[in-house]
């Protein structure tokens, strides 16, 4: 081959992604088994179809010819519309990188309230300092200035504090973009000629200047000075009450937040947990190549008899602890067969059920650890060719009689065999999904050619070494493709533990920006107090006195937003973990630490500011008196 052009990298959020593109021809070639097999499905197919075309009607005269063609074949053909490709969630297919409606709906509203929480700081301190600006509001007024003018003028100052935080923002987006894609493992760019990234800058400078400007320039450009002095704002609500209740909404929003890192984290945990019936560690998965398989034309024996001879070059290795191989792996996507295949007592013929199947070698149990329940498992010789270990689930969901061990159980066409044990259920799929019925055999007629190698511990970098070098010499024209059984599982959930660690992310984020606001407001009313605080001290109250004064009314306020946040968090993670099949309880130990966390956030951000009133000397604050 040669190198005939260059072509611009797709887009990176697009679902379209290669290195390089081949003629279809030049596959065939490679592959000349896939142009006449009927029933491989490893190829897209992208149709093209004229406007207004009856889509169902197409899809119908497409399967009737397939199966024209070909008597052999009994599927159904479907067609997706090439704009619902990106947010498809429910296909697997590993060649699209998909996107999700979702998450984007999620961190799109998450972002919304951290920028409602930082704005409501501003709005918070604007009115709690709009005493400072009593004196040059009423001599505009007296010198002509009407309502409109200052309104402006006061929108106009929050519109150049918002345009400044912007460009800070952006500078600290730029600087820290790296560090996001490595947590996220995606690929943003920020391109100035982007008409989106110039929608969402603008954007959130509009709303923000609307969030932080309008309240307060309402506040103070309708401002009368009588009124003022007794206390309320244009809205007629208590100025200190307005107050009270943004620090609430603050802390619900970060309470909320925190809840849902502590649910999402639960909910890792027991994935991690859940596979604990098997042994992951240390252990390297790879299969033969396809070309291989390819040049041996599928041949059972040929194929069987190779992996034998991998097997063997690897098998006095110091570094290796014990090699098998199976048809597929333990975990992940398995060999599915429905019930008509399969044979036992009592069976339920007009069962639906679908049960995965697995070939193993006798050593498996030695790698995986895999837990029995009851019975043995296969012996290192033919003597259980047709014998089967199922898991729990199966015993179950097939109606199995009593007692399980020693039940006739054959796979339909070789022969009978019966049942020598079950084994514990373990979630070889995702928490997403239920656990199927599992049927294990150890039947050496079964295409096997997935390895799996136990390292002895501590010495993973020279058995890759010997597993390479084996692979060098023995399929000299194919890349080692191998992945450690750990990383594999973590795949499953890799789209939740970024969200998991995002969702910590903003939290974070979000209590930080409700502390500094009542930090801010905490600095405020100690001020506001101070001639009172002199005279508390000089009466004789103690610095404790003064400083749980200064801090029991923030505190009530946290305690009510955490009161207010927990029905809200615990409805929301609740519809979050209904996805899950397999899922952690919400109890109550979750709500409350939230609220414990929340409460000695506010009790040491408003405790400094209220300590350093308190230890004042009262000489300072009284000495006008």
């Amino acid at each position: 081959y040669q190198v005939s052009a260059i072509v611009k990298d797709n887009p990176v959020n697009s679902s379209l992604q290669f290195n390089m593109l081949v003629p279809m021809a030049a596959r065939i070639a490679y592959r000349q088994g896939d142009i006449n097999n009927w029933g491989n499905a490893s190829y897209r197919t992208f149709v093209k179809v004229y406007p207004k075309t009856n889509i169902s009607t197409f899809i119908q005269k497409a399967t009737a010819l397939s199966q024209q063609i070909s008597a052999r074949t009994n599927f159904s053909l479907a067609l997706q519309p090439l704009s619902e490709l990106h947010f498809d969630g429910k296909s697997s297919d590993p060649q699209f990188r998909r996107g999700s409606h979702t998450a984007v709906f999620v961190f799109s509203v998450l972002a919304i309230l951290l920028l409602i929480t930082a704005s409501i700081n501003y709005v918070n301190l604007t009115i709690a300092k709009a005493d400072a600006r009593t004196r040059e509001i009423s001599i505009r007024k007296i010198l002509g200035g009407n309502c409109m003018q200052l309104f402006f003028q006061f929108l106009t100052e929050s519109f150049l504090l918002c345009l400044i935080a912007l460009f800070i923002s952006f500078i600290i987006m730029w600087l820290t973009l790296p560090a996001f894609d490595s947590l996220t493992e995606t690929d943003f760019q920020l391109s100035f000629s982007s008409k989106i990234l110039w929608s969402v800058l603008c954007g959130t400078l509009f709303f923000s200047t609307l969030l932080t400007g309008i309240f307060p320039a309402l506040s103070m450009s309708f401002f009368k000075p009588l009124n003022y002095l007794h206390g309320y704002s244009i809205l007629k609500f208590k100025n200190a009450l307005l107050r009270k209740g943004l620090v609430v909404f603050q802390f619900v929003i970060g309470v909320v937040f925190i809840i849902g890192a502590i649910v999402i984290f639960r909910q890792m945990q027991l994935a991690q947990t859940s596979s604990a019936q098997y042994n992951r560690a240390q252990v390297i998965s790879f299969e033969l190549p396809s070309q291989l398989l390819q040049k041996m034309d599928y041949d059972q024996q040929k194929i069987n008899m190779f992996s034998q001879t991998f097997k063997n070059e690897l098998k006095n290795n110091s570094y290796i602890q014990n090699i098998a191989i199976a048809s597929n792996s333990v975990e992940g996507s398995m060999n599915s067969k429905g019930i008509k295949n399969w044979y036992w007592n009592g069976m339920d013929t007009s069962s639906k059920a679908s049960v995965s199947y697995m070939s193993v070698e006798p050593e498996t149990k030695n790698i995986f650890n895999l837990q029995l329940k009851e019975g043995r498992w296969f012996r290192n010789d033919n003597s259980d060719k047709k014998n089967f270990i199922l898991n729990e689930t199966a015993v179950k969901e097939l109606g199995i009689q009593q007692p399980v061990i020693g039940q006739p159980f054959a796979n339909k066409g070789e022969g009978a065999g019966q049942i020598i044990a079950v084994i514990k259920d373990y979630n070889f799929n995702s928490l997403y999904n239920k656990i199927d019925p599992l049927v294990i055999s150890a039947n050496d007629d079964d295409l096997k050619f997935d390895f799996f190698i136990k390292v002895v511990p501590g010495n993973i970098p020279k058995a890759m070494n010997a597993i390479a070098a084996t692979w060098k010499k023995l399929i000299p024209d194919a890349p080692f493709d191998y992945q450690f059984m750990n990383e594999a599982f973590d795949n499953l959930y890799k789209a939740d533990l970024k969200i998991s660690k995002l969702i910590l992310l903003f939290s974070c984020i979000s209590i930080i920006i409700s502390s500094m606001g009542l930090f801010g407001l905490a600095a405020f009313i100690a001020e506001q107090k101070r001639k009172e605080i002199g005279i508390r001290k000089v009466m004789g109250a103690t610095v404790a006195q003064i400083t749980t004064m200064l801090s029991k009314d923030f505190l009530r306020l946290v305690l009510l937003a955490v009161v207010i946040a927990s029905p809200i968090a615990y409805w929301l993670m609740n519809k979050w973990l209904e996805n899950f099949t397999y899922r952690i309880n919400i109890t109550g130990w979750i709500l409350l630490a939230a609220g414990i966390t929340a409460v000695l956030i506010a009790l040491f951000t408003v405790s400094f500011q209220a300590i350093k009133a308190a230890v004042a000397n009262p000489v300072e604050s009284l000495r006008s008196e």
